[in-house]
């Protein structure tokens, strides 16, 4: 039963993920460290899987250990996508109370360059890396959860 516990370790990450992601995004060195702590959560996951650590419905474990995964990467997707658009790094403005035209809230170990604004490029970012992973983490729970043995 108290592997269950274990459980918990993909979510934090996650919230961990949402609550730094000003400084993912001004910072190679916490960008790089979250999306490998990703990947190790979704191996983690796959690993549980292999020796059949929970008895039943595995798959879905595995899902729910990708979702650091799936919203990490969906962050970087997006954020390479508005760099090719944009020239510019992204800011995150939905959780800050800010809006376009005003500056964005710093990261808690990282700053975003100075003269920074939110633009409507930002306000669509934001949503989109919040909306996008979430519709995929459900639809993959539910595949796992239909599909599973």
């Amino acid at each position: 039963m108290y592997i269950y516990w274990l459980c918990l370790l993909p979510f934090i990450l996650w919230f961990l993920g949402i609550f730094f992601a000003a400084d993912r995004l001004n910072s190679t060195k916490a960008r790089v460290l979250f999306d490998l702590a990703g990947v190790l959560c979704f191996l983690l996951g796959v690993v549980l899987y292999w020796y059949r650590v929970f008895p039943s419905k595995p798959e879905f474990f595995v899902a729910a250990f990708a979702v650091p995964l799936i919203f990490l990467g969906s962050f970087e997707l997006l954020r390479l996508i508005y760099e090719k658009v944009r020239h510019e790094t992204p800011c995150i403005n939905v959780r800050s109370g800010r809006w376009i035209g005003d500056r964005p809230v710093d990261g808690f170990f990282t700053q975003y360059p100075p003269g920074k604004v939110i633009s409507w490029a930002d306000v669509l970012f934001g949503i989109s890396q919040m909306l996008i992973p979430m519709v995929i983490t459900m639809a993959v729970f539910i595949i796992t959860l239909v599909a599973g043995s």
